[in-house]
């Protein structure tokens, strides 16, 4: 008795289908022929009539027919050039990604930074990567915000832009924008005839920070805290623009760098009081993981974010604000 064979499971059927076979397909149909296939494959055409007859022997039924001095496709033919049209623009799609990749030219990158403070410099950043990056993309992961440092070690971004003082060895890290934090208030505040101020002359004053709590607010935490104070009233302004026209109105005392708000500082209508005698420095910094090399890409974002900061904080046409 004969033994029924088994129908072979659909990703055996063609396991010896190359993509080879693919393009000596495509090449046929659209030259009609096997001696422009031939030259376009750089193939002799004996060796190509070979390489044929071996795809149809994989198919198990013919995939051109003669007629007159041309090559048409049949219907088989036309099955498996379908396959080849996809398949090819493809792999030729992802080769040409790779090859951008490899290039520094193409890719995403996905970015956070360490306050939404930090997304106000965004856009000039971009338009200056993107004028010599045309085919890149820069995601930014607003999500990721106030779990910045998670987000890249769980690699759900590429780049972290921080002010806070990161010393994880796993982490590399490079200065992108050093600059200064000042107390701005209104022109005819008591505090503005000062050159500096301590912690003690912002006890009773009514603060306008950009965090939602002092708690998050740097300038809270490294400044006033170490010397015993605390804000007694504070409000949260998510708008530098809003703080600005609140100092400007009497109704509060913020923190700023001196250059996000040098519009306001050249028209007289705020007053820069530095915050200690030796003032309020900080380091911005790009932060990514130091367990793999930095792609061509990622190192090109970061050089076009140090040079727009640093135009940025010279110019004041960006609006980066430090205020935390």
């Amino acid at each position: 008795m004969k033994t029924a064979q088994a129908t072979p499971a659909p990703t055996d059927r063609y396991s010896t289908l190359e993509l080879r076979h693919l393009r000596l397909v495509r090449a046929v149909a659209e030259e009609r022929g096997l001696t422009g296939a031939s030259q376009r494959l750089h193939l002799t055409p004996s060796a190509l009539s070979h390489q044929l007859r071996q795809v149809e022997g994989i198919v198990g039924l013919p995939l051109f027919r003669r007629e007159r001095k041309a090559m048409r496709l049949t219907t088989a033919g036309e099955i498996l050039f379908e396959l080849a049209a996809r398949a090819l623009a493809a792999i030729d799609d992802v080769e040409d990604r790779l090859a951008r990749l490899r290039a520094g030219s193409g890719g995403t990158i996905r970015l956070c930074a360490h306050c939404y403070t930090g997304y106000h410099w965004l856009p000039a950043v971009m338009h200056a990567f993107r004028a010599s990056h045309p085919e890149a993309e820069v995601r930014v992961v607003a999500e990721a915000t106030y779990r910045s440092i998670d987000a890249l070690m769980a690699r759900e971004v590429d780049l972290v832009i921080t002010a806070s003082d990161i010393s994880d060895p796993r982490l590399r890290r490079r200065p992108v924008l050093h600059d200064e934090i000042f107390l701005v208030v209104a022109p005819t505040h008591p505090l503005a005839r000062r050159r500096s101020v301590e912690p003690v002359h912002l006890a009773d004053e009514h603060i306008l920070l950009y965090a939602p709590t002092p708690e998050e607010s740097g300038i809270c935490v490294e400044f006033l805290k170490p010397a015993g104070i605390w804000p007694r009233r504070y409000t949260s302004v998510r708008l530098t623009e809003g703080i600005i026209e609140m100092v400007k109105a009497g109704l509060g005392i913020s923190f700023l760098a001196e250059w996000a708000a040098k519009p306001e500082l050249d028209r007289g209508t705020l007053v820069a009081v530095r915050l200690g005698r030796r003032g309020f420095k900080r380091t911005w910094n790009a932060i990514t993981l130091r367990e793999t090399d930095a792609s061509p890409l990622l190192e090109s974002f970061v050089d076009h974010l140090a040079a727009t900061l640093q135009a940025g904080k010279s110019t004041a046409r960006t609006k980066l604000e430090l205020a935390s």
